[in-house]
């Protein structure tokens, strides 16, 4: 892609150096072009980066500077990138669809069918789905420098906050349109960050301490190790160890 330089510029001002070059170098580590409009097809809802993304399609000056006035748009659109911001672009404005060159509107037909299909679906779960699993008093974190790229699934979580200690979990606020492993993300994340889920060390003490014979909830005898009282309500008690109800075996 002719001119990354402005167009890093363009999203720069919307968004921040760092996520923008963050969201660049994402769109271009995708496979190929179908995958990353729909990478970014599934990206949250910003205002901001939207608008700048169709910056970069509509202001003549910033567009032929990046090699996108209407003689190169069709051969700069083989960059993976480009495709992604399209797909952003879209979203603040539709028609910009409507403007693509003939040829590379006829050559990435399928892909802006799928543009077309996602920013439908993004603007009607906008409308349709204004409850939000976030409490009404922690509203999302803005997005701007001090916000990373998050993760996108469940398993990358504890990961990831594991390095960012600081995070905002307003951060991973649920949005309309989300997928499922994204929501179950975005609800994990702030009981991670709030230290609701026990370290692994803790969870494997407390396996260690659950005896399992005979049933799945019986416990160890707080006085012997070597007696077991079943957990269950109204089962059976068991005293191997003999010692009286008040000691705290049942």
């Amino acid at each position: 892609m002719s001119g990354p330089t402005d167009v890093l510029a363009a999203l720069s001002d919307a968004v921040g150096a760092e996520r923008a070059e963050q969201l660049l170098a994402r769109f271009d580590r995708y496979s190929n072009q179908p995958h990353a409009v729909r990478g970014a097809s599934r990206l949250p809802s910003d205002p901001a980066l939207e608008r700048a993304a169709l910056r970069v399609f509509e202001d003549p000056d910033l567009g032929a500077a990046a090699g996108l006035d209407a003689s190169s748009l069709a051969g700069a659109l083989d960059a993976r990138a480009l495709w992604a911001l399209l797909a952003l672009a879209a979203r603040a404005d539709v028609t910009v669809l409507d403007r693509l060159p003939a040829e590379a509107a006829e050559r990435g037909a399928p892909k802006v069918a799928s543009i077309r299909r996602a920013v439908a679906k993004h603007a009607a779960a906008s409308r349709s789905d204004p409850s939000s699993p976030a409490a009404p008093t922690s509203p999302p974190a803005p997005a701007g420098d001090d916000v990373p790229v998050l993760p996108e699934k469940v398993a990358q979580v504890g990961r990831w906050l594991d390095g960012h200690p600081g995070a905002d979990p307003r951060w991973f606020a649920a949005r309309p349109g989300q997928r499922a492993a994204e929501r179950r993300a975005a609800l994990r994340a702030p009981r991670a960050a709030g230290g609701v889920h026990r370290p692994p060390a803790a969870a494997r003490e407390r396996r260690r301490r659950i005896a399992r014979p005979g049933s799945r909830r019986s416990r160890t005898c707080p006085r012997s190790p070597s007696c077991t009282w079943s957990a269950r309500p109204g089962a059976r008690t068991s005293r191997r160890c003999g010692t009286p109800p008040s000691s705290g075996c049942r």
